[in-house]
């Protein structure tokens, strides 16, 4: 599969709204305003702060990246054939013919950082099995959902053996988060609290220092056995507000940022920075809590589809640099049901639903949001589209880091606008609305069985095109049944100077792959 990045449009509104305040985030950053070129000084993703550089519960987006930075992987994504993996810590990788078993020897002489000495076969079964066992109870755990073992044959080679094949384990384990290789010497010695904020690696950079709603600091690991990354230091700031972002950039501050939808035109002018939209894979909807009335009433689900405008949302929150979703799973992501329908407007319709459900006046309801701009427009807008039809949403605006509680809490509001970052893999999309999440990620209390069973079917079939028909049918359900309003996959457009050139894997910007240009 591959994942093209979309071209500008061009003439979008370019005004910068500056905001005193945003003034002071200045003083927060370290190291002045003189640009040193062996030193890439980024926003953080989402401008997100980290909590646990702990794979087995890393959730965050931030975390994704730097946890992509400082641990190795038996593969990886290839940034220069996007979509296709290569040979990471692994020197040899091939699978049985049943799918069952995934044989690798490891390059020798990788050495962990801090001095916990080399990256053997018996690190790679602490870290998975680690991962895959119950009483750990890891968020992402379902990663390594078939694992039975992984056998040590010596110490550089292994096997990875399943009950049953998985096909994600080649997509969204092995060469992502989940699939960092640990130091069981470290880990052990550093203790399982402490070495969430003190990891020890074998990437290309080396975890220094975090202060805490401030920076992250990383260093490039001399001793590292691949081509080592032009940036010596990599200085990460967790700015929420993008137009924050883009006055530490102005200033000399950041030298790398997601910049706000409104502000492409101003940098477009300027000569020294380089600008490149990033089709993300983020899925973006309104969701219902479906426990509760009204919303667990479908008609009230299909009334407030009608009354809610999509494309007006993606014109004017996304300013229409981007396209709306129609279903779940994006473009180019195995599964997509391209086909879906893309519900108009139809106010009476929306009516005549309201009143067939007993709400021929319309209800009162709350619809919790960030004040990221994309987000809190969004919300706007479907809030004066729902007024159209008897409904007032009052704004409930959340706190960046607080949305999941707040929508997963027993009183959470009966509407929200939610979104989440994704990955290659159809069946993590489709994981997190299943029966066994609710309470957990399946925020909306949404239950299907034959959705969940679907997906645990999906999960084991390695036969692509059967797979593909399999995720279709998962959506058709999930608009069948209003499951949510699908809104966008979302757009991110980052601004660097020109000295430097980042490469971009799919919805990560990984710091490895950022380098200098002469």
């Amino acid at each position: 599969m591959s994942f093209k990045r979309k071209s500008f449009l061009p003439g979008l509104p370019g005004a910068l709204l500056v905001i005193f305040t945003l003034t002071l985030i200045v003083t927060l950053l370290a190291g002045g305003t003189a640009l040193a070129e062996n030193v890439l000084r980024t926003r953080a993703r989402n401008g997100q702060d980290i909590v646990t550089l702990d794979p087995a519960h890393m959730i965050g987006n931030e975390e994704d990246n730097i946890g992509l930075a400082i641990y190795s992987r038996l593969i990886e994504y290839d940034p220069d054939n996007p979509g296709e993996t290569r040979l990471d810590a692994a020197e040899e990788f091939e699978i049985s013919d049943d799918g069952l078993e995934y044989y690798f020897r490891l390059r020798e002489g990788i050495q962990f950082h801090d001095g916990y000495g080399e990256l053997t076969a018996e690190d790679v079964k602490f870290t998975y099995e680690r991962v895959a066992d119950p009483e750990l109870d890891a968020p992402y755990k379902d990663d390594f959902a078939t694992l039975e073992e992984v056998e040590v044959i010596d110490r550089y080679s292994g096997r990875i053996i399943l009950s049953d094949p998985f096909p994600g384990l080649l997509t969204r384990t092995l060469p992502l988060l989940r699939g960092s290789i640990l130091s069981k010497e470290a880990f052990e010695d550093i203790g399982e609290e402490r070495f969430a904020t003190n990891p020890i690696g074998s990437g290309p950079y080396q975890f220094v220092e975090w202060q805490p709603g401030e920076k992250i600091i990383l260093t490039r690991n001399e001793d590292y056995y691949r081509e080592l990354p032009d940036f010596t230091r990599v200085e990460i700031f967790p700015i929420v507000e993008e137009p924050a972002a883009e006055v530490a950039f102005d200033t000399g501050e950041l030298n790398e940022t997601r910049i706000s939808l409104e502000s492409i035109e101003r940098y477009e002018a300027q000569e020294d920075v380089n600008l490149e939209n990033l089709d993300l894979l983020r899925f973006a909807w309104i969701g219902f809590n479906h426990q509760l009335p009204p919303f667990d009433d479908i008609k009230v689900r299909e009334a407030m589809r009608y009354a809610i405008d999509v494309d007006e949302i993606i014109a004017g929150a996304y300013q229409g640099a981007t396209d709306r979703a129609n279903t779940l799973i994006a473009p180019g992501v195995l599964g997509h049901w391209e086909d879906a329908p893309a519900y108009e407007q139809d106010l009476d319709r929306a009516r005549e639903l309201l009143e067939e459900a007993g709400y021929p006046d319309g209800f009162r309801t709350e619809l919790a949001t960030y004040a990221v701009p994309v987000e809190l427009n969004s919300s706007q807008i479907a809030q004066f589209h729902l007024t159209r039809v008897g409904v007032n949403a009052d704004l409930r605006i959340v706190e960046s880091g607080q949305g999941y509680e707040v929508i997963s809490d027993e009183e959470r509001p009966g509407m929200h606008f939610a979104s989440f970052t994704l990955n290659p893999d159809p069946g993590y999309w489709t994981e997190w609305f299943t029966n066994a999440q609710i309470g957990s990620w399946n925020y909306m209390h949404w239950e299907n069985d034959e959705f969940s069973r679907l997906h645990d079917e999906a999960n084991i079939t390695t036969d692509p095109e059967k797979r593909a028909e399999l995720y279709v049918q998962m959506q058709q359900i999930m608009d069948e049944d209003v499951a949510f309003i699908p809104i966008s996959y979302d757009i991110g457009v980052h601004a660097s100077r020109d000295f430097m050139r980042p490469v971009y894997l799919f919805h990560y910007s990984l710091y490895q792959f950022f380098e200098l240009v002469e």
